[in-house]
């Protein structure tokens, strides 16, 4: 599954420290009785008017990234 999120007035070291929260609250092991496991999340974001200006260049940008991020894991 894929999310977005507009966060506004926020800059890239503020994306990537709420991403880095949200990776390490999902990292917790989770136990369901019928065994552990784990939910691992990648982020790709965009920021304007940096990575584009235009809703749909932001939204291509941000997919790019996600999936360098994917690979990257």
């Amino acid at each position: 599954d894929e999310f977005s999120f507009l966060f506004l007035n926020a800059g890239r070291s503020k994306i990537e420290r709420i991403s880095e929260r949200l990776r390490e609250s999902l990292a917790e092991e989770l136990d369901t009785g019928a065994g552990n496991f784990r939910i691992t999340a990648s982020f790709g974001f965009a920021v304007f008017p940096d990575d584009g200006e235009s809703a749909k260049s932001l939204v291509e940008r941000a997919d790019a990234a996600l999936y360098e991020a994917k690979r990257g894991e």
